[in-house]
């Protein structure tokens, strides 16, 4: 390839004699990427490509690995303070820029970014992307020597999960051992890597099932299923510390935890496909670390390990929940903490705050958790709260438990519907774009016309009541979280319809088109399904869910993304088949 030929764009440091191949990115998004010149402009680039490769710079959920990184030994000794600085004052390195999102979390808690990577157009992305002020970028050759000072960085990313980085050892263990001389003492190391197995058959996708299997098994050698997640650490001067595996393989970065809270997770799971009940298998067998398609290694050179910002505002072995939307949960033993990792996310969890203190004053209070209080993380804002000693609902439970959280709601006030808060939001959706991503442009037309004199029952409602926001503890009481969708004045036939699809969904698995279908077909039954029906007044089946798929898209806090957008076309289209005819006017 040619060397360089960006080198005009974006003040990337050169050091590299020629540009690497970025497999998998359409050539006309490479130079799209390598020639934008501003946020707004790359931004723009990678939302207006179809392409994987686009998809997964945007993805906000890498940005959540912002929680594994060190904070200084000064923010370790008061665990209570309500300020804390972040990341201030830290140096933090990527080495390979495929998690384009995280710099921006980096620098939102208060850290300095330098990105690495052998391929121009994408630290060129990674630099650019979401950035308040200039970064450091440096095109280097993948096995060259980092350009850095010994103990420089706090914080390293390596991600290794590349299908073909794992087959040369030797070079990983060369990268690594560059990596354990640049980071300082106690450093946090995080590397991003794929399981051998699954590596081997990604790199056969173009064959056969049998062939791409057998192929896979003649390159695998005994040390790839002894040590699956050992990319050779101590001969490079590193020491594992933690292991980090998803409970479901459904995203770059899902849910991540530590193989003991994945074996439980697993076991409750109902398995959507053949790998999943591979997995599931394993998790009973207590070998779901050996079957996981990728995972996360958290290391460190000597010296005492650095704590971590997740360790720090939730304590030890946290899960860390990534979330589409900027922003990050974290689960420790006794606490659980949601982080703004974007300016509009901090506005997003003040409001969330807010709501929840609403929530506690209406009829909602007795399943309102207390204890939450506010953060300033750096700049960035945080909400802490204990950690509810239980377990969620047990599945055959769950429609029941649901049921019993929203009987108490009074069903004493009607009003029509263009005089509650989701009409509101409806007629003036605070991201028109979502209803236009969405394709609701047309329900959205016809529920305005046709529903705003219609009376139904109006109260608090929680507008997210799904599956995993209800909580039963030691004593078997119901506690309900996540209330940033709360609002005061809601048709009450939400809340119940949405958790009836969710309770449906767990029980018997698909999407939530398809769950949708079932409700207006007459397939979903049950006490949830019921209250739905009695609450959503002379609505059709139909027409309740075209409201609450509305409120899904106006309640959105971001800009949808492809996928996301693509699964509410998918709900659009099924209501659009099944809406009922407008009534006969003579």
């Amino acid at each position: 390839m040619d060397s360089h030929p960006h080198a005009g764009h974006g003040g990337i440091e050169l050091v590299a004699a020629q540009d690497a191949e970025w497999a998998n990115a359409p050539r006309q998004l490479v130079d799209a990427i390598a020639a934008s010149t501003s946020p707004d402009e790359l931004e723009a680039v990678l939302r207006a490509s179809q392409s994987g490769a686009a998809a997964t710079l945007l993805d906000a959920r890498p940005a959540a690995l912002v929680a594994l990184a060190s904070v200084p030994n000064d923010e370790a000794e008061n665990p209570e303070a309500d300020t804390i600085g972040g990341l201030a004052g830290t140096d933090v390195l990527l080495v390979g820029a495929t998690w384009a999102t995280l710099p921006a979390a980096v620098e939102h808690l208060g850290g300095r970014v330098t990105i690495v990577d052998e391929v121009y157009a994408r630290v060129h992305a990674a630099t650019l992307l979401r950035a308040a002020t200039s970064r450091r970028g440096i095109h280097l050759e993948a096995d060259a020597r980092l350009p850095f000072a010994d103990r420089t960085f706090a914080t390293v990313y390596v991600d290794l999960s590349d299908v073909d980085a794992l087959r040369d050892r030797a070079a990983v263990q060369r990268r690594l051992a560059e990596i354990a001389r640049v980071a300082e003492r106690g450093a946090t190391i995080v590397i991003g890597l794929r399981h051998p197995v699954f590596a081997a058959i990604d790199r056969h996708a173009g064959a056969g099932r049998a062939e791409r299997l057998r192929n896979a098994f003649r390159e695998l050698r005994p040390r790839d299923l002894r040590a699956p997640w050992d990319p050779g650490l101590r001969r490079a001067g590193l020491r594992p510390r933690r292991l980090m595996v998803p409970a479901r393989d459904s995203a770059v970065l899902p849910r991540l935890m530590a193989p003991a809270a994945a074996r439980a997770a697993l076991r409750d799971l109902a398995p959507r496909d053949a790998r999943e009940r591979i997995r599931r298998l394993a998790a009973r067998a207590g070998v779901v670390a050996v079957l996981a398609p990728r995972a996360f290694v958290v290391a460190h050179p000597d010296g005492e390990p650095a704590m971590s910002l997740s360790e720090r505002l939730v304590g030890e072995e946290p899960e860390i929940i990534p979330r589409e939307t900027w922003r990050v949960a974290l689960l420790g033993k006794h606490s659980f903490a949601k982080l703004a990792l974007s300016a509009g996310q901090d506005q997003s969890v003040t409001k969330e705050i807010a709501r929840t203190e609403a929530a506690a004053g209406s009829a909602f209070a007795d399943v309102v958790p207390e204890g939450a209080m506010a953060l300033r993380v750096g700049r960035a804002m945080a909400v802490r709260s204990p950690r509810i000693a239980g377990e969620p609902p047990a599945p055959a439970a769950l429609g029941g438990v649901l049921a019993e959280i929203l009987e108490p709601i009074p069903v004493s006030e009607y009003d029509s519907i263009g005089d509650t808060d989701l009409f509101s939001r409806v007629l003036r959706p605070p991201l028109p774009g979502n209803v236009a991503e969405a394709r609701c442009d047309g329900l959205r037309e016809l529920l305005l016309q046709r529903h705003r004199e219609v009376r139904v029952p109006v109260g608090p409602t929680h507008g997210d009541l799904i599956v995993d926001n209800a909580l039963l503890d030691a004593e078997g009481r119901a506690h309900v979280i996540d209330w940033i969708r709360f609002e005061e004045r809601g048709p009450l036939f939400i809340d119940p319809l949405q958790a009836a699809l969710s309770v449906h969904q767990r029980e018997r698995g698909g999407d939530l088109a398809h769950a949708v279908a079932a409700f207006i077909d007459g397939e979903v039954a049950g006490p949830l399904a019921t209250l739905a029906d009695e609450r959503s007044a002379g609505l059709d089946r139909a027409e309740a869910s075209a409201w609450l798929l509305l409120h899904e898209v106006t309640a959105l806090q971001n800009p949808v993304d492809a996928p996301s957008a693509e699964r509410l076309r998918r709900v659009a289209r099924v209501i659009e088949e099944r809406m009922p005819p407008p009534p006969f006017q003579e």
